[in-house]
């Protein structure tokens, strides 16, 4: 089950205490449910890599659309000479 696994004590995290009473999925029907559902579609996310390689799953580079990496979501800040991600609302 997936649940049990889950850090809530991070600031990204957004489970919480509400979530505990609901019905669990075991992994391998979670990763075959995502599998299917982005088969033949175009991902987007940040840092989707991390998600994939948690799912154990791989998804073809030219239909993924990282705001982590793809250099037209990305700005970039001169005085620390730092690339970070543009907010999804600015593109």
């Amino acid at each position: 089950h997936l649940y049990p696994n889950i850090t809530t004590t991070t600031t990204t995290s957004s489970v919480d205490d509400s979530m505990k009473d609901v019905e669990l999925m075991e992994f391998e029907d979670c990763r075959e449910r995502v599998k299917e559902l982005i088969k033949d579609k175009v991902l987007v996310g940040h840092s989707l890599h991390n998600d994939l390689k948690v799912l154990h799953l791989t998804h073809p580079v030219k239909n993924r659309r990282d705001t982590a990496t793809y250099r037209d979501f990305s700005s970039t800040k001169t005085a620390k000479k730092m690339v970070t991600p543009m907010k999804l609302k600015h593109l």
